[in-house]
């Protein structure tokens, strides 16, 4: 075998078990931040397949980080729409969440848009628009 051949294939085996560390480092992140899941997720995922490189199978950690992500992508998806069908259908929890955005944003949608943040929610879950 050509020494170059061999110094190549060692290099491209450094690099994915760079990419194999990026992934699971990526897929684990979410637990400790679910806002960022999606992101991480999708690069733990894009990271697993990378780490893969000129071999033909995939290592144990990449396989994980694979599955994490998927995993994440699917709780954050979830996450995600029990919260929008939550303002949508509960309109005491939505005048909390208003309050709450209120007291945090003051009076800068009202000063930006011309209307309250509850006015907008309103409008926006009421399915009505300008």
């Amino acid at each position: 075998m050509y020494p170059e051949y061999r110094f190549a294939k060692i290099r491209l085996r450094q690099r994915a078990k760079a990419f194999g560390i990026a992934s699971v480092v990526c897929a684990l992140v979410f637990i400790s931040a679910p806002y960022l899941a999606l992101g991480l997720a999708s690069f733990a995922i894009l990271f697993g397949v990378l780490s893969r490189g000129s071999d033909t199978g995939y290592n144990r950690d990449s396989k994980m980080a694979i599955v994490t992500g998927l995993i994440a992508i699917v709780f954050s998806v979830f996450i995600f729409a029990s919260v929008l069908l939550t303002l949508k259908n509960n309109p005491e929890y939505r005048q909390n969440v208003a309050e709450t955005a209120e007291k945090l944003y003051g009076d800068m949608y009202e000063q930006e848009y011309g209307k309250s943040i509850s006015e907008m929610m309103d409008e926006f879950f009421a399915g009505r628009s300008e």
